[in-house]
């Protein structure tokens, strides 16, 4: 594995975007007309729990990757063995679950039921608190 990547495989927050390119037919292939080729840019984040338990923000790591379609199987060859793939649900609920507090503070309205149903799904997914009254 390119040192590069395996610099971003160990984010725990990569970020990414793809971004179109003219680019010029191969020969045979519609002449004189171009094709659309993308650009696919990675970029780590997040930081990480140091051995004396402090927060150190990863280094930030850019990797560009050139292709020919807008395939999954691109992103995918990336990030197949980013350890925040499979595990990306669990992280999502424990996030929900800090988050919490303060979207209870947010329903000072009861009358705002939209909010009392998101807190209630969000409730259902699983991972937060015992404690918490969504209605």
């Amino acid at each position: 594995m390119p040192v590069l990547r395996g610099q971003l495989l160990q984010a725990p927050v990569i970020f990414t975007d793809d971004t179109t390119l003219a680019l010029r037919a191969p020969r045979g292939q519609r002449c004189g007309k171009t094709i659309t080729a993308r650009i696919w840019t990675y970029i780590s984040g997040g930081a990480h729990r140091d051995e004396q338990g402090r927060w150190k923000n990863v280094a930030p790591v850019a990797l560009y990757d050139f292709t020919l379609n807008r395939a999954g199987e691109h992103p995918r060859r990336i990030l197949e063995e980013w350890s925040g793939w499979p595990a990306l649900l669990d992280h999502e609920r424990q996030g929900l679950a800090h988050a919490w507090p303060a979207w209870g503070r947010l329903r000072c309205d009861r009358k705002v039921s939209l909010l009392a149903v998101a807190l209630q799904r969000i409730a259902a997914a699983g991972g937060l608190s015992d404690t918490i009254d969504p209605a």
